[in-house]
């Protein structure tokens, strides 16, 4: 199916980010079909990290020494920090709504 900027309007996406995709689509010389998915799935790959790191901060929280929590502390936001660098959660979030509304 050829996702037209018309559907990606309609669903959410504003213009500057619909521009945002086709620049990153024109310089990985690829097209907005495969793009979406990607992004689909990195926003999942993101949610299912985020929330194993979050469980194993409570069980540090719970079980560790004031040291290892305030240390499981640092590296969990040193990790989210780098996840919310990497990837455009706003852009992620949006594909995954696309693809779960849409497809």
């Amino acid at each position: 199916m050829a996702i037209s900027e018309e559907v990606l309007l309609k669903s959410g996406f504003t213009k500057e980010e619909l521009q945002k995709l086709k620049r990153y689509a024109d310089t990985q010389s690829t097209t907005l079909d495969i793009l979406l998915p990607a992004l689909s799935n990195r926003f999942k790959g993101i949610v299912i990290l985020s929330a194993i790191l979050t469980v194993l901060f409570i069980l540090a929280v719970c079980l560790a020494s004031p040291e290892n929590i305030i240390s499981s502390g640092v590296a969990v936001l040193f990790i989210f920090g780098v996840f919310c660098w990497m990837t455009p959660l706003k852009l992620t979030y949006k594909a995954w709504r696309f693809k779960r509304d849409y497809q």
